[in-house]
């Protein structure tokens, strides 16, 4: 009887345990060690190189996303709904306080003491005040229509919530955008 090598056999598991990590996350794969089995060492400890890196690319990528995802949410520890509710106020509130922030400083930007400058400001701040106003009225109407759909159940004030919490980061880092070149 001929036994595996240490070498064959480590492969093996290895080769095992990333189709199970892969397999989770896009299908079946499936892997014929006898395929491989005449291959020179080399190639074995290239393989088995290979395997070990995609191992601790996808651990790594694992922790490093379950880590993002405690940290999205700082809302996720509240046991109910109306404590849910209240927490996703506060951060709502503290989101609208970074976009008039920056809805502010870009104002600011736009303004000139030069004197060659012929640039539009005055006309480029009404047309910004005319969208921001236009992106308030969007926001409210977009995430209250999101309110009515789910509105027989308890979740719509945390669906809308999240609504006009998301809208508004976005429209945040639209605004710190908007005058970098």
């Amino acid at each position: 009887m001929v036994t595996p090598s240490p070498n064959r056999s480590l492969n093996r598991t290895l080769h095992s345990m990333l189709a199970q990590i892969l397999s989770c996350c896009s299908g079946p794969i499936s892997f014929d060690m006898r395929r491989h089995a005449n291959r020179p060492s080399s190639w074995a400890q290239v393989n088995l190189q290979l395997v070990l890196n995609l191992l601790v690319l996808t651990c790594a990528a694992l922790s490093w996303s379950f880590a993002g995802a405690q940290n999205a949410d700082p809302c996720a520890n509240e046991e109910n709904t109306v404590e849910i509710n209240r927490c996703l106020d506060r951060v709502f509130k503290a989101r609208d306080r970074e976009l008039n922030e920056a809805y502010q400083s870009l104002l600011k930007q736009l303004s000139t003491s030069n004197s060659t400058d012929k640039t539009d400001y005055p006309g480029i701040k009404k047309e910004l005040a005319d969208a921001q106003r236009a992106w308030i009225i969007f926001r409210d109407s977009d995430c209250t229509a999101l309110y009515k759909f789910w509105e027989t159940g308890t979740i719509r004030g945390i669906k809308y919530a999240y609504c006009r919490i998301e809208h508004t980061e976005k429209r945040t880092i639209q605004l710190k955008r908007w005058a970098r070149v």
